[in-house]
C-alpha cells in the first residue's frame, strides 16, 4: 500500500454539510495535558504558557458572529486539557452568559480532574442548559474506569454529560469497558472511536508509523460491527468525481485510504468556524494554528470583528484535513501553494517573540 497522504481521485466536489446548524468557536485555552498521548492529533506543548483570554472580548466576538451570520453559537473547548486552566469556570460562565435558544458550550475533557475539584466546578456553572461536557476514554489513560464512571455519573445527574468517546488503538481492545459504560450510563452517551497516530508534528511522507498504526486499527477490529456505535465509522460523507459518480464514505475510510487531502479546493470552513488558540490567535481552520499563517486577529486585543461581516471560502493549502473534513470543498482550475504543517508553530517560543508577516 502507499503510505503516503493522497488526494480523491478526480475530485470535482466535496458535499460537506449545506448549511450547518450553529457557527462554531472552536477555543483552545490551554495546550497543557496532563496525559502524554502517542496518538493524539492535538498534542499536548506543556511548555507553552497559559495566557488568560479576554472574557469581555469573547463575549463581544460571540455577540457580533451571532449579529452578522444570524446562526446560533457553538462554543467547543478542547486542549490540552481545558480542566488545566484555571479560569475555566470563569471563561464558561463568560460564554453562557451571551447565550440563548440553541446556543451551547460543549467541553472535551479526559476527565482527570479529581472528585471534588469536578463537584466545586458543577456548582459553579451559572446557566447549567447551555452546558454539555464530553469525555474521552483512551485506553492510555493511568484510569481506573469505574472511578471515571462515578464522575459521569455526576455530570448525568446534573444534566451536563454528552458523549463519552471509548478510544481504542493498536495497543489495547477497549469493547468491555465500552460495553459497561453504555450499560451504566446509557447507549446515547457512549460511542466507539478509533485513536490515530496522526499528530500534526509528523511529515505523512516519512510516515513516523502513522499509517502503520492506521492500518493496525482497521486489521485488528471488526470495525464493520461497529456502525452504530461510533460516528468515525458511518458513511455520513460524499464526494463526487469528475466523471459524475457520487461516493458515500466516512472518517474512518478517509483516514485508511488516505483521502483526507484536499489541497488546492476552495473550502467552506471559514464561513461556518473560526479557532481561537492558546494564546488568543484566532485562525479561519484547524491547521493554520500549526503553520506559519497570520491569524484573523487576537481575542486579547482591541478589535472591532470587521471579520465576520463578510464570510468567505477560503483556499486549502493543506495536505492533510483533520477536523474539517464535513465542510464543503470545490475543485477549482488554480495551483494553490502548499503550506506545511508542523508543531513547532504552536509554541510560546515562536509565537510570542516571531511576528508572522
Amino acid at each position: 500500500m502507499n503510505y503516503l497522504t493522497t488526494k480523491i481521485n478526480k475530485l470535482k466536489e466535496f458535499k460537506g454539510i449545506e448549511e450547518p446548524t450553529h457557527f462554531t468557536v472552536e477555543l483552545r485555552p490551554t495546550t497543557k495535558c496532563n496525559y502524554d498521548c502517542f496518538y493524539c492529533t492535538d498534542l499536548h506543548i506543556n511548555e507553552n504558557k497559559i495566557v488568560p483570554l479576554s472574557e469581555d472580548n469573547m463575549q463581544k466576538m460571540l455577540l457580533s458572529i451571532k449579529k452578522n451570520t444570524g446562526k446560533n453559537i457553538q462554543v467547543f473547548i478542547c486542549g490540552g486539557e481545558p480542566t488545566v486552566y484555571d479560569r475555566l469556570t470563569s471563561l464558561i460562565n463568560s460564554i453562557t452568559n451571551v447565550m440563548e435558544g440553541s446556543d451551547y458550550v460543549e467541553v472535551q475533557t479526559n476527565l482527570s480532574i479529581k472528585e471534588k475539584k469536578l463537584i466545586k466546578l458543577i456548582n459553579e456553572l451559572q446557566n447549567k442548559r447551555f452546558v454539555k461536557i464530553s469525555v474521552s476514554y483512551h485506553n492510555t489513560q493511568c484510569t481506573n474506569h469505574m472511578i471515571f464512571i462515578k464522575k459521569c455519573l455526576l455530570l448525568k445527574q446534573h444534566g451536563i454529560l454528552n458523549m463519552i468517546s471509548y478510544g481504542y488503538n493498536s495497543k489495547k481492545n477497549v469493547l468491555s469497558d465500552y460495553k459497561k459504560g453504555k450499560k451504566i450510563l446509557g447507549s446515547e452517551h457512549c460511542e466507539i472511536v478509533p485513536l490515530i497516530n496522526a499528530s500534526v508534528d509528523q511529515d505523512p511522507n516519512k510516515g513516523n508509523d502513522t499509517f502503520k498504526e492506521i492500518n493496525i486499527l482497521n486489521e485488528k477490529e471488526q470495525t464493520n460491527l461497529w456502525d452504530d456505535d461510533g460516528h468515525f465509522f458511518d458513511k455520513q460523507l460524499q464526494y463526487t468525481k469528475t466523471d459524475g459518480e457520487i461516493i458515500e464514505t466516512s472518517r474512518n475510510e478517509m483516514w485508511l485510504k488516505r483521502n483526507n487531502n484536499f489541497l488546492g479546493t476552495k473550502c467552506s470552513v471559514p464561513k461556518w468556524k473560526v479557532y481561537v488558540d492558546w494564546n488568543g490567535d484566532v485562525y479561519k481552520c484547524f491547521n493554520q494554528q500549526f503553520a506559519p499563517v497570520k491569524p484573523i486577529f487576537n481575542l486579547n486585543e482591541n478589535v472591532d470583528y470587521k471579520y465576520f461581516k463578510n464570510l468567505q471560502c477560503m483556499d486549502c493549502t493543506f495536505t492533510t484535513c483533520f477536523f474539517d473534513m464535513e465542510y464543503k470543498k470545490e475543485i477549482q482550475q488554480k495551483d494553490v501553494k502548499e503550506i506545511k504543517i508542523d508543531r513547532f508553530f504552536n509554541t510560546q517560543k515562536y509565537k510570542l517573540i516571531k511576528k508572522i508577516k
